[in-house]
């Protein structure tokens, strides 16, 4: 198959700017912003200065048992005990229930991931760590709202990524945010790598940028789709080892590409895959979700099939036919080679593991045409009746 799209992914504008991080900061007001080289490193130093001001000897933090794992590494990092959270039912959402009920005298913060862009119960969540006196944490790497948007960014601290496949990407570099002078005076100090870039770096970096953009096209996704040790896909487990500042190439095109995205982004493809959706019996998240007429602008469109076994046959005509078609994280992180002994005592996670074995996602990136929509509806048209 010489034709297949990109699971998720836009192409990165090369627009340099010198004050990039200074311009990029507008878009974030009213919060103080801190610029680091990953997602993960954000939120490590996010979870740093939570432990720092509440002085518990074990801290604890809680996260949705289906998750990336990369949110274990800096909870790990940071010296802090992960503690999964059962998902509700057929929902991407952390259970309330379980949530509340496994808060210990050693919590000090809990995850909220906007999972394909879809909002947390953020509000709900805000109302219990109000109560028990810990740190709502938001995940926003899946998601760029606007920020008038009310379902989003409520968290003490909200984490963004600029990694390959975000909404808004640079390659590499994060974001964390947040309003509190005093939790943001117990961030740590990063180690500093944002040197001059030379000019043959430089020379590099756009080279890296336009092989990227160049290998998301569907005529040639084919090439690191089909290297084994690229491992596109994969669910691994890697370790953080150090906190640094956001690298000087990924902050020069930071601020041109949050306007692109904000000037370019369109609901016209969610739309079309919701139609069809609605006409089939796949569980339609980002419909179930959110109210009417109020849906959310998607990284990715999630949907769920009937069983493990629908889901896979579906899965394989559409990658067949080279649409695009992903089953994101196939585990829980119970279950997910290396971290298998550090939740070995805290059960089984039953909602979750039921996620991760029907999920699919479609993609909604602008590389997706009315002709691969159709070829999508006919697949699963024919497949789920």
């Amino acid at each position: 198959m010489f034709y297949h799209l990109p699971p998720a992914g836009d192409p990165v504008l090369w627009k340099p700017s010198s004050s990039s991080l200074v311009d990029a900061r507008k878009h974030f007001e009213p919060y103080d912003t801190f610029f680091y080289n990953s997602g993960a490193e954000s939120l490590a130093a996010a979870i740093i200065s939570i432990i720092s001001r509440k002085g518990v000897d074990a801290p604890e933090v809680m996260l949705s048992a289906y998750s990336c794992p990369e949110l274990v590494s800096a909870i790990l990092y940071a010296g802090a005990k992960p503690v999964l959270v059962d998902l509700e039912y057929q929902r991407p959402w952390i259970d309330i229930a379980d949530f509340e009920n496994k808060i210990s005298k050693n919590t000090v913060a809990v995850i909220g991931v906007n999972l394909f862009g879809i909002a947390e119960q953020l509000g709900k969540m805000d109302e219990i760590c109000n109560k028990h006196d810990i740190s709502l944490i938001e995940d926003s790497a899946q998601s760029f709202p606007d920020i008038t948007d009310n379902r989003f960014w409520r968290g003490d601290f909200i984490v963004l990524s600029f990694g390959r496949g975000k909404p808004i990407s640079t390659l590499g570099g994060g974001a964390l945010l947040c309003r509190n002078q005093e939790r943001i005076k117990a961030l740590p100090e990063e180690r500093v790598n944002r040197k001059k870039s030379s000019k043959s770096e430089l020379v590099k970096f756009r080279l890296k940028i336009f092989l990227y953009n160049l290998l998301l096209h569907p005529r040639l996704y084919f090439i690191p789709n089909s290297l084994p040790f690229l491992k596109l896909g994969e669910t691994r487990f890697k370790p953080l080892l150090v906190i640094e500042s956001m690298a000087e190439e990924n902050a020069y095109i930071l601020e041109a590409n949050i306007d692109n995205y904000i000037r370019t982004r369109s609901d016209e493809k969610r739309q079309w895959l919701s139609e069809i959706i609605s006409e089939s019996t796949l569980i339609d998240l980002p419909r179930a979700c959110a109210a009417p007429n109020d849906m959310p602008t998607l990284l990715r469109y999630p949907v769920l099939a009937g069983s493990c076994k629908q889901r896979d046959e579906l899965y394989c005509k559409l990658n067949q036919a080279g649409l695009g078609a992903s089953k994101m994280y196939q585990k829980p992180l119970n279950k997910i080679q290396g971290l298998e002994t550090i939740f070995k005592q805290q059960g089984e996670f039953h909602n979750a593991q039921g996620f991760a074995e029907t999920l699919l996602t479609l993609p909604v990136h602008k590389g997706l045409t009315l002709k691969c929509v159709q070829k999508i509806k006919a697949h699963i048209q024919h497949s789920i009746r």
